[in-house]
């Protein structure tokens, strides 16, 4: 479908499924773009299909001239990239003290069907980071998305009558195997919440007694959609025939611990 149809999607209002509207412009070689809540909506069609009516460069592949090195690009699959847009690609090395000084790294950009080169761009220093920094963590979560997105092989009806459906079901099942343990490598490696790892932090206490335990009033926000709660000072129902008053710190307080319970479940 990529070959014949591009797919130029858009995402309204508050909460879009932002997985469904980028899936179907990855998938299709087109772009996605999500509209804020009171903005004009023409201003983003006007962009789209500015993109629609244009000529893409697709198939891009990269190419890291580290030597020996081994470069792993995130993402793997390189998006389709239009007039005045921006294409972030990230390496991850393994051992870039590895490096030799007689090698000038440079990465080129070349196009998969006729290998026809489209850039080059020389690095003229790398510096030291470690497995907490933010790009790097950036370039690990571009890879865990793309493990996650990967298109897995069917196990419907058979095609052929020589097509054996165990051998399928088992290639499979080792296939998702493979990149789940791949995903929990790579959240371990370098802290990121994935499907299959969670973390959980512990706070380490010098003073083990809880004698000087003090309450600790925690303020929060009501979103904007919740202005019923706060358009009445009181709530006012009735009990045995009398009415009693619900004032407006007791719905407060039912909201927090709402919130609360929620955010620990």
């Amino acid at each position: 479908m990529a070959s014949s149809t591009r797919i130029f999607s858009f995402g309204l209002g508050m909460s879009p499924s932002r997985a469904l509207v980028k899936g179907l412009a990855r998938a299709t070689n087109g772009r996605f773009v999500f509209i804020p809540p009171n903005s004009r909506v023409d201003t983003y069609v006007k962009e789209q299909l500015r993109r629609a009516l244009q000529p893409s460069i697709t198939n891009i592949e990269v190419k890291w001239n580290f030597g020996d090195i081994d470069v792993h690009t995130a993402p793997t699959q390189l998006p389709t990239v239009y007039a005045n847009d921006r294409l972030i690609i990230y390496g991850l090395m393994d051992n870039i003290s590895a490096l030799s000084s007689d090698i000038h790294p440079s990465v080129e950009l070349y196009t998969k069907e006729d290998h026809h080169r489209l850039g080059e761009a020389r690095i003229e220093r790398i510096t030291s980071t470690d497995n907490t920094g933010s790009i790097v963590r950036l370039a690990a979560k571009a890879l865990i998305l793309e493990l996650q997105h990967t298109k897995k092989v069917s196990t419907g009806s058979l095609q052929s009558c020589f097509q054996d459906e165990t051998d399928l079901t088992e290639r499979t099942t080792e296939i998702e195997e493979t990149m789940k343990k791949r995903i929990i490598e790579l959240s371990l490696n370098y802290s990121i919440l994935t499907p299959y790892a969670a973390f959980v932090g512990i706070e380490k206490r010098v003073n083990g007694s809880n004698n000087d335990m003090t309450l600790r009033e925690v303020p929060i926000q009501i979103s904007a959609d919740d202005h019923h709660l706060i358009s009445s000072p009181s709530l006012r129902y009735f009990n045995n025939g009398q009415r009693q008053t619900l004032s407006y710190l007791t719905i407060l307080a039912c909201s927090f611990l709402y919130l609360a319970f929620f955010f620990t479940a």
